[in-house]
């Protein structure tokens, strides 16, 4: 195997001073880091999630997840910083509730907003069941009269 940099990082300048992560293996840029705060990158986003990474590791009640959906208000928007002005739809963090803000209250994680929908979605599945049984019940019900 040839004996090169894996990777090359490079800086542009001028109005192209975009930080590109060049990968000589892919001979792609993986990732780009724009003046205006836009990353882009060519493969998955993962983040953290193992439980050797988290503590006080508790259950979301369905409670806490209903009154947090109920209070996330989604908008339409537009970056001041992306020269492009490309719409986007999410939260303003001052205005989401305390369970899915960061401390700073400047930003959320995406993945904590995933958490509350799935939550709610597994109780709407729930209600959606018993519903169901409810309904045919008494549809046999009718059917044998």
């Amino acid at each position: 195997m040839a004996n090169f940099a894996f990777w090359d990082i490079a800086v542009g300048s001028g109005n192209n001073s975009v930080m590109n992560f060049f990968s000589n293996l892919t001979n792609n840029n993986v990732m780009s880091l724009n003046p205006n705060g836009n990353v882009s990158i060519s493969g998955t986003l993962i983040q953290g999630s193992s439980k050797k990474l988290k503590e006080n590791i508790a259950e979301l009640s369905s409670k806490e997840a209903l009154e947090t959906l109920k209070d996330l208000n989604p908008v339409k928007f537009k970056y001041k910083a992306d020269t492009e002005k490309t719409h986007h739809i999410g939260f303003i963090a001052e205005d989401v509730p305390e369970l899915v803000a960061t401390p700073d209250r400047q930003g959320l994680s995406s993945m904590d907003i995933v958490g509350i929908l799935t939550k709610v979605v597994q109780e709407q599945q729930k209600t959606i069941l018993a519903l169901s049984d409810k309904v045919k019940a008494l549809e046999d019900k009718n059917v044998k009269r």
